[in-house]
């Protein structure tokens, strides 16, 4: 844990050195940059250009700072790519450095620990104790058995009609069938050489 934070100390040291730098910069020479860029144009080096293509500063405190041209990686990143200028991607300032795999191992860290804490400290719900989910299962039991009873009640009536009616239509039939019988009733599908019922 003491190295993760002295490694993001140290980062963020670095960074603070560069903004306070860069703001330094800005405000001693302020026509400088400008003509840097008229030189560049023109193909002739700058003042304070050295052959190493950087450039140092001297800081508040004896500091040394120094500015190296930085070739920008493509996507891939590759060493080819890195040897090569890019397309012209040359910036001036800081290098640009990567975070250390120690600070954001430090961070992903203190992530999965807070997580952890919301989630013990976030209470489950259990129906069983809960009074409003209790009720809330009574009135749906209560509106089931209900709902049962009464399409059971339905049914019986249902059925009870269908067989009165059935019934009644039964008798009304064999009535009208016992006045008819005097009648001789041919049957087609029987025929047996012209028997008669």
């Amino acid at each position: 844990m003491e190295e993760e934070e002295e490694a993001l100390t140290s980062y963020c040291r670095e960074m603070i050195r560069r903004v306070r730098l860069k703001q330094q910069q800005q405000l001693c020479c302020p026509g400088e940059e400008e003509e840097e860029e008229e030189n560049r144009r023109d193909g002739r080096a700058g003042g304070r250009r050295r052959r190493g293509g950087g450039s140092q500063v001297v800081l508040a405190g004896g500091e040394m700072a120094d500015y190296t041209e930085s070739n920008l990686p493509l996507s891939d990143g590759t060493k080819r790519h890195r040897q090569q200028h890019s397309l012209g991607l040359v910036c001036q300032g800081p290098e640009v450095r990567s975070v250390p795999l120690q600070l954001i191992s430090m961070l992903r860290l203190q992530t999965l620990e807070a997580d952890e804490r919301r989630a013990a400290e976030l209470e489950l719900h259990d129906p069983a104790v809960c009074s409003a989910c209790e009720q809330e299962q009574a009135s749906l039991a209560l509106t089931t058995f209900i709902w049962r009873k009464k399409t059971q009640l339905r049914m019986q009536t249902l059925k009870g009609r269908l067989n009165t009616r059935s019934s009644s239509r039964d008798r009304a039939g064999w009535m009208s069938l016992c006045k008819k019988s005097p009648k001789v009733i041919r049957c087609p599908s029987l025929d047996l050489g012209g028997t008669t019922w």
